[in-house]
């Protein structure tokens, strides 16, 4: 998907989330994944990092309890290092696979602040990803010559739905009377259910920091 794209839907939904007042804060966000399949058609997977962009929404249910829906474009996929050979069947030494799967995505989080200054919390709830584009790029040196080639491709075999579960923790630290930075650490778990509805899993770790707007007086 294009970039203006992305940050259309970004900034659209940014202005519907913020259109209602029962949600108290609003927060963009960016940072990093690092991701690895673990039912893909390689063996010896390695983590691979990509990119995380969005914005998420704090709806308060209780004093300690929150639902958090987001928006995000996120990068996953999967890093296969393997020792190659030429066409003639000479040893080229390592080969470098990198495929990478763009989604846009909508987790719907759970909040947990136990103490009493809320500023460090737990999550945990589920996600669907939509599979926008993917891409295969192959890295590797011959005679002394690196080759670096990438090309968009159909690499899962699968169809576009990505889905399953996120855990993790974070931290509000105030910026200004009364705005504050969130750091979050999560986990996520794909469930792949086979067949033709959804792409390889994936055992992604995702990082991120946004400034969160509060909308409370």
């Amino acid at each position: 998907m294009p970039e203006q794209k992305v940050s259309f839907l970004l900034l659209f939904t940014s202005f519907c989330l913020v259109s209602f007042g029962q949600f108290t804060t609003i927060t963009p966000k960016a940072g990093s994944t690092f991701s690895k399949a673990r039912n893909f058609i390689f063996e010896r997977e390695h983590f691979k990092p990509g990119i995380l962009i969005g914005v998420e929404a704090d709806y308060k249910l209780s004093s300690k309890l929150l639902l958090q829906p987001e928006l995000v474009f996120e990068q996953k996929g999967t890093l296969q290092k393997v020792e190659g050979v030429n066409e003639n069947g000479h040893p080229i030494g390592a080969v470098k696979g990198f495929y990478t799967c763009n989604y846009i995505g909508i987790p719907l989080i759970l909040k947990y602040k136990p103490f009493a200054k809320n500023q460090i919390y737990f999550l945990g709830g589920g996600y669907a990803n939509f599979l926008v584009s993917e891409i295969r790029r192959v890295k590797y040196t011959e005679a002394g010559e690196t080759h670096d080639d990438k090309e968009n491709t159909d690499i899962s075999g699968y169809g576009r739905w990505d889905a399953g579960f996120q855990a993790g923790a974070g931290i509000d630290i105030p910026a200004g009377k009364k705005n504050f930075i969130r750091i979050e650490a999560r986990y996520a778990f794909a469930i792949n259910l086979g067949g033709s509805t959804m792409p390889p899993a994936t055992d992604t770790f995702l990082l991120s920091a946004g400034y969160a707007f509060n909308f409370m007086k």
